[in-house]
């Protein structure tokens, strides 16, 4: 069985699930770099790979493919939570919180190898990168799917005082 099949196997039944009924139920799949290889992407209009294998109206999941020294935006999940579980290379995820003038300040560094889960709580700011010469391959799960996703600036390194 195919890893599209057995997310619809074991992720449609799924209704407005918590970090950790989505971590189990990301880990009842067999995610392997074989079962996830047909799913990875080449970078299109994002500088990372990123490919649904399934929706529904409470979940979704994503294989997510980071080339050596990319980036994700600074951005929240909208009303979503997520977790998601390493499973090629190293993963930084970097947590940001708002600060005084609006721009998102780094707060954490969290690095996530592979066979390592990271989790983003409701309402979090972050992050993802690769910081490695390697490949990065990860899958991510989302409840409810990604909609309202809102993007955030990095405090800017200024040579004057605000």
């Amino acid at each position: 069985m195919n890893l599209i099949q057995q997310a619809e196997n074991k992720l449609a039944s799924l209704c407005h699930p918590t970090l950790e009924e989505l971590r189990q139920a990301l880990s009842s799949l067999d995610l392997t770099p074989e079962q996830t290889s047909p799913y990875v992407t080449e970078p299109d209009r994002l500088p990372y790979g990123r490919r649904v294998i399934f929706r529904s109206k409470d979940v979704e999941a994503v294989v997510l493919h980071f080339p050596p020294h990319v980036k994700t935006a600074i951005h929240n999940h909208g009303d979503a939570i997520g977790c998601a579980c390493v499973l090629q290379g190293t993963i930084l995820n970097t947590v940001y919180k708002v600060g005084a003038y609006g721009f998102a300040e780094p707060e954490e560094n969290q690095v996530v190898t592979e066979g390592q889960w990271l989790f983003a709580p409701y309402s979090q700011i972050h992050a993802l990168s690769n910081p490695s010469d390697s490949p990065a391959v990860s899958v991510h799960l989302y409840s409810p799917p990604l909609e309202g996703i809102k993007g955030f600036q990095p405090i800017p390194e200024l040579d004057f005082v605000i």
